[in-house]
């Protein structure tokens, strides 16, 4: 499945990691100049609760942005976190 989300924060990006390891195309659009910042990724520190210890782990999301929509684009979910 093809999905925009709206914005790279804290929920944006932690339901784009979510859906692209599910094997979703996520594409974030966010702010003009912003894309140049986020071509590196946004490190990740995961804690799993439901574990018995608690498991922690890190992770890299190379997350794709996009600064210009255009009308041909093709998304199938929209998503905008407040």
């Amino acid at each position: 499945m093809r999905i925009l989300v709206f914005g790279a924060g804290v929920i944006g990006t932690i339901y784009g990691y979510l859906l692209a390891q599910a094997g979703n195309d996520v594409i974030h659009y966010v702010r003009p100049g912003k894309k140049a910042r986020l071509d590196q990724g946004i490190r990740l520190r995961l804690l799993d609760g439901r574990a018995k210890p608690p498991k922690t782990e890190t992770a890299c999301y190379k997350l794709k942005t996009v600064e210009t929509l255009s009308p041909n684009d093709r998304y199938e979910l929209f998503i905008v976190s407040v």
